[in-house]
């Protein structure tokens, strides 16, 4: 009785601390408060898991103002946490790309995150061959390890999935890019021109950083004058791109 009722109710509580820490940014006890939902041993677990998954992203995008100890420490609770699911006899594909997400976006934490994200990743697609979105995150740990060509082959495979996917397109475009394979990223643009109405200014930088990385200059220049267009008043913009133009 005291499983049912009780500890349910302890362990959700628990999360909704561990919640409220984040905005404070005090990681040690954010990790305290998850430990000690998941220490109930409730079907509340499966959640808080979700939830560390869900943080991990957040902190790429912003990262906590805490020591690096105290940041690779809550990273490591959370990579075992969501091992744990991910290891479960019946287990759901979400949970594999959570954890092959989280091996990605911290690649320089673990010399061995980049095997175990193909690993996890690959053992997804198995499961859910039609999920989209683990051919994304697998395409992308190949880009980080220097191997866009396969990066291309798997987001090729994720835009056959669903073609009429924008965000399909673009990041097929992105990844034709970085691998110099023109023919592929000129379709693939031309096809996400034509599906989205107007280009927003982070898909443009996007596109910018990816011929960057190739010192395609010739290509970067529309791309810098087409931001500024949008955002004619942006100082920081001209700044970034002064030396383009």
């Amino acid at each position: 009785l005291y499983y049912f009722n009780l500890k349910p109710i302890l362990a959700s509580r628990e999360i909704i601390q561990g919640l409220s820490r984040v905005n404070l940014r005090i990681l040690p006890e954010v990790q305290k408060h998850f430990e000690k939902a998941l220490s109930y041993g409730t079907f509340g677990s499966g959640e808080a898991r979700e939830q560390l998954a869900s943080l991990s992203r957040t902190f790429v995008a912003r990262p906590p103002q805490t020591s690096a100890e105290d940041y690779g420490r809550y990273i490591e609770f959370t990579v075992r946490e969501v091992e744990k699911s991910a290891a479960q006899p019946a287990v759901d594909a979400k949970y594999l790309l959570f954890l092959g997400s989280i091996y990605n976006n911290y690649l320089g934490l673990n010399g061995d995150y980049a095997r175990r994200a193909v690993d996890t990743l690959e053992f997804g697609i198995k499961l859910s061959p039609n999920k989209q979105q683990l051919y994304f995150e697998l395409a992308s740990v190949y880009l980080s390890v220097g191997q866009p060509v396969r990066a291309l082959e798997l987001m090729q495979k994720a835009a056959e999935l669903d073609p009429t996917f924008h965000g399909a397109q673009l990041n097929l475009a992105i990844t034709a890019i970085v691998a110099k394979n023109k023919d592929v990223a000129d379709k693939a643009l031309a096809e996400y021109r034509r599906l989205i109405p107007a280009v927003d200014l982070a898909s443009i930088q996007r596109l910018i950083q990816a011929y960057s990385s190739i010192t395609a200059v010739a290509s970067i220049k529309p791309l810098v004058e087409e931001a500024l267009k949008l955002e004619p008043r942006n100082g920081a913009l001209y700044g970034q791109y002064a030396a383009i133009l």
